[in-house]
């Protein structure tokens, strides 16, 4: 039986990353990239195709930022994204 296939929407990342209040230039350069990579990404400017260590990074940032909950919304495609973290 195959591995299911992950497929991760960028764009959405990018997103959320804004809606916590990260600036997408700094984010960008944090992470090693060219200070419009994120902004591109959330304009979908870059396609699907994201390199794969960049995505690692990037997903690992995602998940220290925006927190477990929105972060495993990423891989469930009919679930809605969090904006933030839920406060109890």
């Amino acid at each position: 039986m195959p591995a299911p296939s992950i497929r991760i929407d960028w764009q959405r990342v990018a997103l959320n990353l804004r809606s916590h209040g990260i600036q997408l230039q700094a984010a960008s350069r944090k992470l090693g990239k060219h200070a419009g990579w994120l902004g591109q990404m959330a304009r979908e400017e870059i396609g699907r195709g994201v390199e794969f260590h960049d995505g690692l990074r990037l997903l690992d940032y995602h998940l220290s930022v925006c927190g477990e909950a929105a972060h495993l919304a990423l891989l469930s495609p009919q679930q809605p994204l969090p904006l933030q973290e839920p406060t109890t």
